[in-house]
């Protein structure tokens, strides 16, 4: 049995709610939606279609929106740890 510090015990009281089935659909909805943004800014900035979602990294502002999307997905999962 691991002892651990006062500093790192991990209690069930939670200043906050967290609701697994909000969190599962947030990750749905960016995963689903990632896709129409990315093609959305690939059809408004006249940018080349490349071959799959990763390669939007290096592009300009797909590369915002490709970040942004999975550190937000990082974000919700971590709040979805007990």
């Amino acid at each position: 049995m691991t002892v651990f510090p006062d500093a790192l015990r991990v209690t069930d009281e939670l200043p906050f709610s967290v609701n697994l089935q909000k969190i599962n659909k947030a990750v749905g909805y960016v995963a689903l939606l990632l896709p129409i943004w990315i093609g959305a800014v690939t059809l408004f900035t006249n940018t080349c279609i490349n071959a799959s979602i990763s390669h939007y990294y290096y592009s300009r502002l797909g590369s915002d929106i490709f970040v942004g999307s999975i550190t937000f997905v990082g974000l919700l999962m971590l709040f979805s740890i007990r």
